[in-house]
């Protein structure tokens, strides 16, 4: 009886939501969805990532969108999402931005100063090293700090270094994503209603 209320619910739900005009489904089955109309921080972080490296893998996607601390969607879902975001297009597990995304229109500038600092050192700098020349670049530790945390184009590497996402350094994983409370608008429908995934 519960499980049949719950089907139904989520049917109904299913129902409200496709009829809205920027509604969009990523996966029926599994019921992930978006709107495509609304300013969607998914995306934004999105081309914030192929700003700094074009094409960029969707683990390294996954992993950059990891940071904002929501639930992830799962990887075929994110390549779904990637096919239906104008500039962008997809080759097997690659996501490339044709044309190519400015850095300029997309990063706010402590990221710029970043992805400038760690381009100079091929992708990756020590703890250490980074803070000394972003200080000498006049940005405070706290700018720094939430940068390097919830930035998408940083990830943290072997512990004591950070390398610029999409670079050639290695790593088991990505930055440890940061817990957040933003609000999502990459949803997915369940039994007992909508998730969370993404937020704007």
């Amino acid at each position: 009886m519960l499980f049949r209320s719950a089907q139904r619910e989520a049917g109904l739900m299913s129902a409200i939501l496709s009829s809205q005009p920027d509604f969009r489904w990523l996966d029926h089955r599994s019921g992930w969805f978006w709107f495509a109309g609304t300013r969607n921080r998914a995306v934004v972080r999105v081309r914030k990532m192929l700003a700094v490296a074009n094409p960029l893998g969707v683990n390294e996607l996954r992993a950059g969108l990891g940071r904002m601390g929501s639930p992830l969607a799962p990887e075929r879902t994110l390549l779904a999402l990637c096919r239906q975001i104008d500039g962008l297009w997809v080759r097997g597990d690659m996501i490339y931005a044709n044309p190519g995304i400015e850095s300029a229109e997309v990063l706010n500038k402590t990221e710029r100063d970043l992805f400038q600092l760690l381009s100079k050192n091929e992708g990756c700098m020590s703890n250490s090293e980074l803070i000394s020349q972003c200080c000498m670049l006049g940005i405070k530790r706290p700018t720094f700090y939430q940068c390097v945390t919830y930035s998408p184009i940083v990830a943290r590497y072997n512990g004591s270094s950070y390398r610029l996402i999409g670079s050639s350094q290695k790593s088991s994983l990505l930055a440890s994503a940061a817990p957040s409370t933003r609000a999502s608008n990459l949803a997915h429908i369940t039994g007992s209603g909508t998730r969370s995934i993404t937020s704007t």
